[in-house]
């Protein structure tokens, strides 16, 4: 299909979607209502606009998503679909992470913690801190480590929140969150969580790197955005 077809296809909604470029805009729709059509038909005629296909960005939450969406940019605009920033929310973190590693003291080719990882760095160090049966927390302390990054919370905040419960199982994972970044550090990894945290700490921290990328994407586009934190 090409893009004077697809536009073609598109209901007066979509359509009026694809046009408009006058700012933010909200695309609010039930399932299977064109949402992510709606924006793929954008990005492609964004760049028959003359917008570069390299200055635009677009995110979505799953690998099989992104590669749909590159799918049909690419069958609109021959090319381009490797051109467009195209990224789950964790993939974009990963990209900008290795474009500016140095700036948080990291290696281009840090490591990436899955969850198995996860679990046998914890797995470790509650051997490491004499619990007679770590199997018992292992998952349970990986999902509140994640919790705590999702909520930017540090291991020093996790700290002072468990001391004021004066419970032994929160203060004992908040010791482990703190040895687990400690590993992670000396590893040189990140775990999926960092790859959203250390993005943020970078663009929030770093006001150069911010700049640098706010002039670079001249359209930022997302899909399923209502699932966003």
């Amino acid at each position: 299909m090409t893009l004077e077809e697809s536009l073609k296809s598109l209901n007066p909604q979509q359509l009026e979607a694809v046009n408009y470029d006058a700012g933010p805009c909200l695309i609010v729709a039930g399932a299977g209502t064109g949402k992510t059509k709606t924006l793929t038909t954008k990005i492609a005629k964004l760049i028959a606009d003359g917008y570069h296909p390299a200055r635009i960005l677009a995110v979505t939450f799953t690998n099989k998503a992104a590669q749909e969406m590159r799918e049909r940019v690419e069958a609109l605009v021959p090319g381009a679909g490797k051109k467009v920033w195209i990224h789950t929310f964790h993939s974009f973190g990963v990209r900008i992470l290795r474009q500016n590693a140095q700036a948080l003291g990291l290696s281009r080719d840090f490591a990436i913690y899955d969850d198995s990882d996860q679990k046998k760095v914890v797995s470790l160090i509650l051997e490491q801190m004499g619990i007679k049966d770590p199997k018992k927390e292992i998952s349970q302390i990986v999902s509140l480590i994640s919790r705590a990054k999702d909520d930017m919370v540090s291991p020093e905040t996790m700290m002072q929140s468990a001391t004021a419960s004066g419970l032994d199982f929160k203060i004992r994972a908040a010791e482990v969150y703190r040895r687990y970044e400690q590993k992670l550090k000396e590893a040189g990894a990140l775990d999926f969580g960092d790859l959203l945290v250390k993005t943020v700490v970078l663009l929030r921290d770093h006001e150069d790197i911010r700049n640098y990328y706010q002039e670079f994407f001249e359209y930022i586009l997302v899909d399923e955005y209502q699932d966003t934190n």
